[in-house]
């Protein structure tokens, strides 16, 4: 199973010698990589690009990297709880929804040097902004939903107070 790991472009030149470390899942105590499997459409495969963004990094580098179709992942829509299943049986669920955007795939464990395909530059700003279907709306004005720091934050806030 091929699947995709959207990250800074500074940390390219690491990953390839040491592999994808490890971070933190909001619904499990369990560490592991938030990663997509390719999809046929090259914009659904990177949506999560405009998002990451968020976090202050300038250009992206996805990061494509093969496990075992049986290999345990945890997949979930942003908005619900997670499911535990198999990889290939995650990528199917992906795959044949109507809808895909919004969706994550978690690998609870870190990812081999060995076992990393390739390392490509992401083209462009792709992906949805805030939530998908967020044209029209407007934004969360939430602590939760948007930080403080955060592009725009403030004038969010104050258009909604």
């Amino acid at each position: 199973m091929l699947l995709v790991h959207l990250t800074d472009a500074r940390l390219a030149a690491a990953i390839r010698r040491g592999g994808i470390r490890t971070s933190w899942h909001r619904w499990l105590t369990d560490r592991g990589v938030f990663c997509m499997p390719v999809l046929q459409s090259y914009v659904l495969t990177n949506q999560w690009g405009r998002e990451l963004r968020k976090s202050g990094y300038r250009s992206t580098v996805a990061v494509r990297f093969r496990v075992p179709d049986d290999e345990s992942v945890t997949v979930s829509h942003y908005t619900r709880k997670p499911l535990r299943m198999t990889a290939a049986k995650a990528a199917a669920l992906i795959s044949a929804h109507p809808d895909p955007r919004g969706y994550e795939v978690f690998l609870p464990r870190p990812v081999r040097a060995a076992e990393i395909h390739d390392v490509r530059h992401v083209k462009g700003v792709i992906g949805w902004r805030h939530q998908p279907d967020a044209h029209g709306r407007p934004p969360c004005p939430c602590p939760c939903c948007l930080s403080r720091g955060e592009y725009g934050s403030r004038t969010i806030r104050a258009r909604a107070e």
